[in-house]
């Protein structure tokens, strides 16, 4: 177990034990700041909708009905990201449980990928559905209670990729920049995490936000930060 102490500055640092400190210690220094001034971005109450429960510190959330939305504090203004969300359980309708990327300003009292709206999402069912889909498209493979759903992406390409488990769907490689889920313009702005569904899931819909690389499952693909912004 990693014994800490307070240095100089008043962080908060691991002690040396052996020569070496805890690979989890500085990862978590590392990845939110000096002095620990960026702590791990959250979802935001005053961007959920009322049919969305938030808990674990804003980091979890539950729905058993629909439509809405919650969006990530963290905003990505620029660069490559990865993150992951965990599927703590699902219901039975799986159609209407939906994860991914959307622009800033999304209202969030809309489903994502609500049609027209700028969001770009994996169901939990398998599809994918963008702004310029009319309806939702075979994409990938379905989620199951438990499976860990990865998000990379490249703000300034335009392009977003998603994994289950660390399979990137459909042979996606974002390391590459190759095969990603969607290839958008639009994507090009200023993006949060959203997370929402479309109507009654038949049962509860629940996730937690792995924002902190330290909980992560999975190491992020070559070039991407696992520190998604605050």
């Amino acid at each position: 177990m990693t014994a800490w102490e307070r240095g100089r500055s008043g962080l908060i640092l691991p002690r040396h034990r052996g020569g070496l400190c805890s690979v989890l210690a500085v990862t978590q220094l590392a990845g939110f700041g000096a002095g620990g001034a960026s702590p791990p971005p959250t979802f935001d109450p005053t961007r959920t909708d009322a049919q969305i429960t938030l808990s674990g510190g804003n980091l979890s959330g539950s729905a058993t009905s629909g439509p809405g939305s919650t969006l990530s504090t963290g905003i990505v203004t620029g660069g490559k990201f990865y993150t992951e969300v965990r599927i703590n359980g699902l219901g039975s309708t799986t159609i209407r449980q939906r994860l991914g990327i959307a622009r800033a300003d999304f209202d969030w009292t809309l489903p994502p990928a609500d049609t027209g709206s700028l969001s770009w999402v994996y169901f939990a069912r398998g599809d994918k559905k963008g702004p310029d889909d009319s309806g939702s498209v075979s994409y990938g493979d379905g989620w199951s209670s438990s499976d860990v759903v990865g998000l990379a992406v490249d703000r300034d390409a335009g392009k977003v990729w998603f994994a289950l488990n660390n399979s990137w769907q459909v042979s996606g490689d974002p390391a590459a920049g190759t095969g990603a889920a969607f290839e958008d313009a639009d994507m090009i702005a200023d993006l949060r995490l959203i997370v929402g569904t479309f109507d009654s899931v038949g049962g509860t819909f629940s996730w937690t936000w792995r924002s902190s690389p330290a909980d992560h499952s999975y190491a992020p693909p070559s070039g991407f930060s696992a520190v998604w912004p605050s």
